[in-house]
């Protein structure tokens, strides 16, 4: 991997190396990646009611059902 050059930015730098992570392994990064972008507000102000949050997320590993039935048996399964 190349070093850092003086003249990029810490952002630009890790995006070149995730790109050259992803072309030699052939899979997706998954981790966050973050964002420059300023939120116009704080985390601290985010308010979660728990039955909204309560379904855990799949997996990324995991089958997910996509199966699909019309007609009047629909209703049944």
């Amino acid at each position: 991997m190349r070093k850092q050059r003086s003249s990029e930015s810490d952002f630009f730098y890790q995006g070149i190396v995730n790109i050259k992570d992803i072309a030699e392994s052939g899979e997706s990064i998954v981790k966050s990646m973050g964002s420059l972008k300023k939120m116009p507000f704080s985390l601290a102000d985010l308010h979660f009611v728990p039955a909204q949050v309560a379904r855990i997320p799949l997996n990324r590993g995991e089958k997910v059902n996509t199966e699909v039935i019309i007609g009047p048996q629909a209703k049944n399964h």
